[in-house]
C-alpha cells in the first residue's frame, strides 16, 4: 500500500517511526509548496507514480493540506489516477476547509479529521496513546491570554515599557499625561484596567474546545460562565454545573450582560458571520471583549472595524483571519494597537499536538487500508 505524504509529518512520532518501518506500506514524498507547487504539478506526479506502478493509496495531509494548491477540489477528486486509487485521507486538522466533502463521499473515499475530544474516536494501534482534549486544552490557553489582555492589557504595558525603557513613565504615557505619578490602573480616554473576577464570559460554542475555554475561564480568571450551544444545554455534571445556559432563539435578548464573548464556533454557511452589526448592537454598549479562536468567517470584519472605533468593543482578540495568511487590516491599524492582540493561528500549536496528530492520522490511514486483524499484529 502506498501513502503518499503531502506535508512533513512529526519526526518525534512513534506511529511515523514505525511505519518506516513496515514492509506492508511504502512512503511517498511530494511536499506541497505554496511557491512552486500547481495544482497541475501535483496531478502529473500522481499520473507519474501510477505509470511507475506505485498508484497512491492513501495521503497524508498533515496541516496545511491542500491549501498550497487551492484545496483538494472536485476537478482532482474526478480524475481517475485520484478517485480509483485513493482509499482514504487524513488531516492533522480539524478544520475540513478548501476540501470537497461530496465529491469525496461520491467515490466513497474516507477522509480522517483529528479530534481527541472522545475516547471512541482514538484509534488503538501499535501501543499509540493519545491525550484527550490536548487540542481543547491548548487552544483554551489562547482564548485565556486574549481574554486576559481584554481586561488587563498586559501586552500594551509591555510594549511601553519596551520602547521608554522606564516602568513609570510607561504608566504615564498609557494614561495619557506623564507629569505625575500613575498607578498602573488608567488607560487614555478615560478608561480603567479591570480585573475580570466574577464578570461574566458567553462562550459561543460548546464543543470540547469551547468547554476548555469555560474551564480555564472559571478556574483561572474566576469568571462566570454563560454558553450557547446549538443542540441544547449540557448535561448536568461536576464540570458544567455552574455554568449557564442560553437557547440560541433568546440569545440576543441577553447579549447586553456579558463583559467578555469568546467565540469557538467552526465556519460553516449556518455560522458565516453571526457575528454582524445586528448582533453587536444587541451587546454591551462599551468595554466589550471579543475573542474569536473558531473560525474567521463567523466575523463581520466591516461590523467589528466600525465597533472598534466607536469605543464599543474595548478589545478584539483573534487567532484567525479572513484571509490568511494576511492579517485584517483593522488589526493593523497604529490606532488600534491598545485594543486588539492577534496570533498567528497558533492556538493549537504545540509539540504535544504536532506529535499527537501525527501519530492519530498515521494510524487511521493503516488501519483504514488493511483488515484490523493485519495491522493490530506486529
Amino acid at each position: 500500500m502506498n501513502i503518499l505524504f503531502v506535508q512533513e509529518p512529526s519526526g518525534d512520532s512513534t506511529q511515523w517511526l514505525k511505519l518506516q518501518q513496515d514492509d506492508k506500506f511504502n512512503i511517498v514524498k511530494y511536499i506541497l509548496q505554496p511557491t512552486t507547487t500547481t495544482k497541475e504539478t501535483f496531478i502529473q506526479f500522481l499520473n507519474k507514480c501510477e505509470q511507475v506502478g506505485t498508484p497512491i493509496n492513501a495521503i497524508f495531509a498533515g496541516f496545511p493540506a491542500f491549501h498550497p494548491i487551492g484545496g483538494l477540489t472536485q476537478d482532482i477528486i474526478d480524475l481517475p489516477v485520484f478517485h480509483k486509487n485513493v482509499k482514504c485521507l487524513a488531516l492533522c486538522s480539524r478544520g475540513v476547509n478548501f476540501i470537497d466533502l461530496d465529491a469525496l463521499s461520491k467515490y466513497n473515499i474516507k477522509l480522517f479529521h483529528y479530534d481527541d475530544s472522545q475516547i471512541e474516536n482514538i484509534t488503538e494501534l501499535n501501543g499509540i496513546s493519545i491525550e484527550l482534549d490536548q487540542v481543547g486544552n491548548d487552544v483554551a490557553d489562547c482564548a485565556m491570554w486574549h481574554v486576559l489582555e481584554g481586561f488587563r492589557k498586559f501586552s500594551y504595558f509591555m510594549q511601553q515599557t519596551t520602547s521608554l525603557e522606564h516602568s513609570i513613565k510607561s504608566r504615564q504615557v498609557i494614561r495619557g499625561e506623564d507629569d505625575s505619578f500613575a498607578f498602573g490602573h488608567e488607560l487614555n480616554k478615560g478608561q480603567f484596567v479591570i480585573s475580570p473576577r466574577n464578570k461574566k464570559a458567553l462562550i459561543l460554542g460548546m464543543g470540547s474546545i469551547g468547554r476548555c475555554i469555560a474551564t480555564k475561564l472559571q478556574f483561572g480568571l474566576n469568571m462566570e460562565i454563560h454558553y450557547t450551544k446549538r443542540s441544547g444545554a449540557l448535561q448536568d455534571d461536576n464540570e458544567s454545573s455552574t455554568w449557564i445556559y442560553h437557547p440560541m432563539d433568546s440569545l440576543t435578548d441577553q447579549l447586553y450582560m456579558f463583559d467578555a464573548i469568546v467565540v469557538a464556533l467552526p465556519g460553516t454557511p449556518e455560522t458565516f458571520h453571526s457575528i454582524d452589526s445586528t448582533f453587536l448592537s444587541c451587546c454591551k454598549k462599551d468595554n466589550l471583549i471579543l475573542v474569536n479562536v473558531g473560525r474567521a468567517s463567523v466575523f463581520e470584519m466591516e461590523a467589528i472595524s466600525k465597533s472598534i472605533a466607536n469605543g464599543q468593543i474595548r478589545h478584539l482578540g483573534m487567532d484567525v483571519f479572513t484571509n490568511e495568511p494576511l492579517i485584517d487590516s483593522c488589526l493593523l491599524d497604529i490606532n488600534n494597537q491598545d485594543k486588539v492582540t492577534y496570533t498567528p493561528h497558533i492556538g493549537s500549536g504545540t509539540k504535544q499536538v504536532f506529535d499527537q496528530s501525527t501519530d492519530l492520522a498515521i494510524s487511521q490511514l493503516c488501519q483504514w487500508l488493511l483488515p484490523s486483524s493485519q495491522t493490530q499484529s506486529d
